[in-house]
Formats: C-alpha cells, sequence, structure tokens
C-alpha cells in the first residue's frame, strides 16, 4: 500500500503541475507579478486558513500564511485589490488542505531565489512570506501524518483538489484585466 502523501500526490498530479506553470509564470522580480502572487496567495490563505480553523481537528494548524502575505501586501500599499473567494464545497477534510497548504513550502524555495534577485527595492522589502521558514518546519513536521500507511479516504482527496482549484482560482481573480477597444 501506499503512504498518504503518495496517494494525495498521485490524485492531484495534473494540478499541482497546473498551479506550479500558473504561478512559475510570473516574476516575482517585478513588482506587478509580485503583487498578483501575494494577493492570490493571501485571498486564497484567508478561505484555507478560516476553513481550517473552524475543522474539529487534533492535528496541529501551520502557522498563519495570510498574515505574512497581508504584511508584504501593506509594504507594497496594497489593500484594496484582494478579492474575496468562496469555500469550495469539496473542501472537507483538514488533512487534503494541509498537504496542499503545507507542501508548498518546498515550491516557495524556487520562488524565494527568483525574488532575492530582484533589484527592485519595493519588491524586496515586501519578503516576509517568501522569507518564512514556519511553513516548511511545519511540513517537516506534518510528515509523519502524511506517511501512514492506510488508504486514503475519498473526501481527503477531493479536499485536496479542491486546495489546489482554490490557488488556481484566486490567481485567476488576480490576472490584470485586458481591456480592447
Amino acid at each position: 500500500m501506499q503512504s498518504l502523501r503518495n496517494q494525495l500526490r498521485s490524485a492531484t498530479q495534473s494540478q499541482h503541475v497546473k498551479v506550479d506553470a500558473d504561478y512559475g509564470a510570473l516574476n516575482l522580480q517585478n513588482r506587478d507579478d509580485l503583487e498578483q502572487f501575494l494577493i492570490s496567495m493571501h485571498a486564497a490563505f484567508e478561505v484555507v486558513e478560516a476553513f481550517l480553523e473552524d475543522a474539529n481537528t487534533e492535528i496541529s494548524l501551520p502557522p498563519r500564511q495570510s498574515l505574512l502575505t497581508g504584511k508584504d501586501l501593506n509594504e507594497l500599499g496594497v489593500t484594496d485589490r484582494i478579492p474575496t473567494l468562496e469555500k469550495p464545497t469539496a473542501l472537507t477534510q483538514p488533512l487534503g488542505a494541509l498537504y496542499v497548504i503545507a507542501g508548498a513550502s518546498m515550491g516557495r524555495k524556487l520562488q524565494q531565489r527568483q525574488w532575492l534577485e530582484s533589484t527592485d527595492p519595493d519588491c524586496r522589502r515586501a519578503g516576509a512570506f517568501l522569507s518564512d521558514t514556519g511553513m516548511a518546519d511545519y511540513w517537516r513536521t506534518m510528515r509523519s501524518d502524511l506517511d501512514m500507511q492506510r488508504p486514503a479516504h475519498p473526501d481527503e482527496l477531493n479536499s485536496a483538489s479542491a486546495c489546489f482549484e482554490l490557488f488556481l482560482d484566486a490567481l485567476n481573480a488576480t490576472k490584470p484585466q485586458v481591456t480592447t477597444l
């Protein structure tokens, strides 16, 4: 039997690839792209964190990422363009959501490297989220829960999928609007 983590990874592989590609297309050395990145992250984290706080779970919760993205958005003077997103109906199991948000800390290392190369002082000041190591530390502690050898509950798989979709929806909601004449 595969570990729970491997089952979650297999079930969400195509969404994970899409999230990586769409967020990876942003240039975090560029202020506009960094703002879009942080706004979308903030909007999605607010939904996931509210869900996790309301969920009755014995699993310890991760550090609040929306506090970090909020701090960065304040540094950039962005306070009015954050979309309000609805909690996906399939987001019902905390472990599926935790897999997505904690596992994403591994990809954040690549984003951090790009951001560190920015010569824009505004971009460099907005580094609370990309510099933080709290979620990576949390990922290491929760891996024991994910490395269990048990069948994944369908709701855990659906919740992980819904969480990936939420981050894609957040990014799409923050894309600059193209106007045509």
